[in-house]
């Protein structure tokens, strides 16, 4: 598991979940750390950016983001299609360091995988299989480790469903969202991006309590593919990637 939130709660409710991101490497250049990093979540019901003249997230794709005053790149806009440079500024699936503030991208995997290696104990790999079939597979860094290396949907320790990306990258990444088609709209609740939406075969965001219960104890590293209308796909990596809760002016982490 990723040390990815911090388990505290006002009147059962999570809230504000602050991104926290370092150490870039990639090919599609950084926005995270230029543009989000620190940033709370924001929804169209919940406005928590830090724009004094209006609300990003109504304004910006109506999607759920780490607005700042606004964000430059929103992976959770509408999906446009392939409209190129007529579609509306800021409106679609946008990465404005690669296809700038027009383009919608055609697909995106956000994805993440503890950073860390399992521990050598000296135990056999049968051993080891059988102590994650005992304890729970709690991340599909632990299915890949078991030996089972297919893409697809796994269920994992706490129950949550979630697509397994066994192929990029060295294999392991827990996917937390997925674009490809348009099939499933991104303009939620603040209800619905914490508990999550969409199909896990094909385009979802996993749920902020759902990546809470899958990521409390290790640090994760965050991977982002993205592929354009043209046939290129280019990706950004962070070592180092969490949420943290601020609740009441304390900060949780």
């Amino acid at each position: 598991m990723c040390d990815f939130l911090s388990p505290y709660r006002v009147s059962g409710e999570l809230d504000q979940y602050r991104v926290r991101v370092y150490g870039y490497t990639g090919t599609a250049g950084d926005e995270i750390i230029h543009d989000n990093n620190g940033q709370r979540f924001s929804t169209v019901d919940r406005d928590n950016d830090e724009w004094s003249g209006g609300h990003c997230s109504q304004v910006y794709g109506q999607a759920g983001w780490w607005f700042g005053a606004c964000s430059q790149s929103v992976l959770n806009g509408r999906y446009l299609g392939n409209c190129g440079n007529s579609c509306p500024a800021y409106q679609g699936v946008v990465w404005r360091r690669w296809g700038g503030s027009y383009e919608s991208m055609k697909s995106v995997s956000v994805k993440i995988r503890p950073t860390a290696e399992p521990q050598d104990v000296g135990e056999s790999k049968y051993l080891r299989v059988l102590m994650l079939q005992v304890l729970g597979f709690t991340d599909c860094a632990d299915y890949y480790a078991s030996g089972q290396t297919t893409s697809g949907v796994y269920t994992l320790g706490s129950g949550v469903q979630a697509y397994c990306d066994m192929d990029t990258a060295g294999g392991g990444w827990t996917v937390i969202q997925r674009r490809q088609d348009g099939s499933v709209p991104f303009n939620r609740t603040w209800e619905e991006y914490k508990q999550g939406f969409g199909d896990k075969d094909g385009e979802y965001w996993l749920g902020n309590d759902n990546i809470h219960l899958l990521t409390m104890q290790k640090d994760c590293a965050l991977r982002i593919d993205i592929s354009d209308w043209q046939g290129e796909s280019r990706y950004v990596e962070y070592s180092s990637f969490r949420l943290v809760l601020h609740l009441l002016g304390r900060q949780h982490i």
